[in-house]
């Protein structure tokens, strides 16, 4: 698994601490579609991602923390591999920057498709519908319902990218 960590601009900025306060649940999740994801995951990989599943946690401390589960298809492995960017929100604003997560190594990160699925999926708005394995069939809901999908160990993936390690 490897994390990078990207900066982000006071707009995207912005853009998350409107993420953080339109949940009204302490924790959830939603699918949003390619035109509601945040600009700071840049437009190529956003070009790959029909959808995602934006997922938040918010803390006792008034701590948001976010994470935007992309969807990616990619035609040379005939896959869909989950691509995951979070950051925290505190009540003070968002923090400057973000993380990354990329081949992450939880069950499921990686859903193969068949040569005719893949052309369906790119010839069609059909990828916004697909329901993978483990995904949620609902639009939104709380995050107990993704516990033990795919979508669980991207987000515990990304929380561990985001919070240094106790010493």
């Amino acid at each position: 698994m490897n994390v990078s960590t990207r900066s982000i601009t006071s707009t995207q900025r912005a853009e998350f601490e409107e993420l953080a306060r339109g949940p009204h649940t302490t924790a959830g999740y939603r699918w949003i579609s390619r035109d509601q994801l945040p600009s700071a995951v840049p437009q190529t990989l956003r070009r790959k991602m029909p959808r995602a599943l934006l997922m938040w946690e918010r803390k006792a401390s008034g701590d948001t923390y976010l994470v935007c589960n992309g969807l990616r298809v990619d035609p040379k492995v005939d896959a869909v591999d989950q691509e995951p960017f979070g950051l925290v929100v505190h009540s003070s604003g968002a923090n400057t920057g973000g993380v990354f997560i990329h081949h992450g190594g939880w069950r499921g990160r990686t859903t193969p498709l068949t040569p005719e699925l893949r052309t369906a999926l790119e010839s069609t708005c059909l990828a916004d519908y697909f329901p993978l394995a483990g995904a949620p069939s609902t639009s939104s809901g709380p995050l107990s319902d993704l516990s033990r999908t795919q979508h669980a160990g991207a987000f515990a993936a990304t929380l561990a990218g985001l919070i240094p390690p106790s010493t």
